[in-house]
């Protein structure tokens, strides 16, 4: 039998233990937790759209053209693209592109959310026509749905004002960014939630071969979810001197939540 020391010691040899600086560990952790993100999201977003694709198909249509029918698999694809994997990838810029200036990465971050805004329009518009009979917020799923879109909303009309408006003021803008923050992880989990729901309404009837797809694109939705929060709310991987360069240090992750000095701190979500 080989005593610890000796089971550590041939462990170094052959290379399963590194002796990491902790800012080594942080950074392995933090790009396998962001690599786990990038595949559970887009597995999520390509087994939505074999759904969709399936659930047309099944009833002899195809995808493309607008109708009560198509248009309803419309909603989950845009829905999906849009409130749930183009906002996780704006929550993320900001913890990954570490190296870049923050007021260069609001320009990307207002496009991903300008996109997120046309598709969220699209797929709002392809449920009330495949549902102009039905009779409307009738389910979980729908009423989660209103209250996501709502407050993105408000978020984005609120968030360009701050950051891009020329009259507003520093001190408005430095006392809105942890509202901002908190607001767009809220619409994040809620958007998730939304699409969870959404799934269930499909994925609990059967276990056809369109239900199993429902049910494994609501647990990556899931991973991807846990993925993308963790990114955002772990002080670990704040922007601090561990990502950035010395000339640019950032503060943890909400902290300005709970200072009002006029510092360069900087969170997930911007």
């Amino acid at each position: 039998m080989m005593t610890d020391i000796e089971t550590s010691a041939s462990l170094h040899q052959y290379g399963f233990m590194k002796n990491l600086s902790p800012q080594q560990h942080k950074r392995n952790v933090f790009f396998a937790t962001f690599f786990a993100a990038q595949v559970s999201g887009l597995l999520m977003v390509v087994l939505i759209i074999v759904w969709a694709i399936n659930g047309n198909n099944a009833s002899g249509t195809h995808v493309g053209g607008i109708g009560p029918f198509l248009s309803f698999y419309y909603h989950p694809v845009l829905m999906t693209i849009g409130m749930v994997f183009l906002t996780g990838q704006g929550a993320m810029l900001f913890r990954v592109l570490t190296h870049v200036d923050r007021n260069i990465l609001k320009i990307p971050h207002l496009l991903l959310m300008s996109t997120v805004t046309i598709l969220t329009a699209l797929g709002t518009y392809a449920i009330f026509v495949a549902q102009a009979d039905v009779t409307p917020m009738r389910d979980l799923h729908d009423w989660v749905g209103l209250l996501t879109i709502i407050l993105f909303g408000v978020q984005f009309i609120f968030g360009f004002l701050a950051k891009f408006y020329p009259g507003a003021s520093p001190p408005l803008a430095q006392w809105y960014r942890p509202v901002h923050n908190f607001m767009g992880a809220l619409v994040f989990v809620l958007a998730c939630a939304s699409a969870l729901t959404g799934l269930a309404l499909d994925g609990e009837k059967d276990f056809s071969t369109n239900g199993s797809i429902s049910k494994a694109a609501g647990l990556f939705t899931i991973c991807f979810a846990i993925c993308v929060v963790v990114l955002m709310v772990n002080r670990d991987f704040a922007r601090t001197s561990w990502t950035t360069s010395k000339s640019e240090e950032r503060s943890p992750l909400l902290a300005n939540a709970v200072s009002t000095s006029s510092n360069r701190g900087y969170n997930a979500i911007e």
